[in-house]
């Protein structure tokens, strides 16, 4: 019996050996893949810090854009106000220059409706002739004479 226990002992030994040697190969297999993670992770936020910077770039140059699209718009449009042209996109700075062109047409329209009915004739009114036919005698001879009393 003394043989079986060291017997049975021995099994164990070598079965937690084996176990053993089993669980060091699992948790070296695992902080590899745990080591291969990190790397990647570290990639991937590089990656995307990169890609951060590269969208607040384009961003920047999107802003610029649109300040200068908004500038030529203004330039384009001498009669509009500037304050009339504003938006922070390309399609809200359209609609704004189309709005700004309604009222342009409009006010042009009522300055010329406007204009047509109190015609003024250029220059000096015309000279008449003054009808003496109408003036008694005695006013002729004070208008050939110059007064007028």
């Amino acid at each position: 019996m003394a043989e079986t226990s060291e017997n049975q002992e021995q099994q164990v030994a070598e079965a937690s050996g084996d176990r053993r040697a089993e669980l060091e190969g699992i948790l070296a297999q695992k902080e590899e893949e745990i080591s291969l993670q990190s790397t990647r992770i570290a990639e991937l936020e590089q990656s995307l810090a990169e890609s951060n910077g590269k969208l607040t770039e384009a961003s920047t140059a999107l802003a610029q854009a649109i300040a200068n699209y908004r500038t030529l718009a203004v330039q384009s449009e001498p009669l509009a106000p500037a304050d009339m042209i504003k938006g922070d996109s390309i399609e809200t700075i359209d609609a704004s220059l189309k709005s700004a062109r309604e009222v342009i047409s409009k006010v042009k329209a009522g300055l010329e409706a406007e204009g047509k009915v109190a015609r003024v004739p250029a220059g000096a009114p015309q000279r008449r002739t003054f009808s003496l036919s109408a003036l008694s005698p005695r006013d002729k001879i004070r208008s050939a004479i110059g007064g007028n009393k």
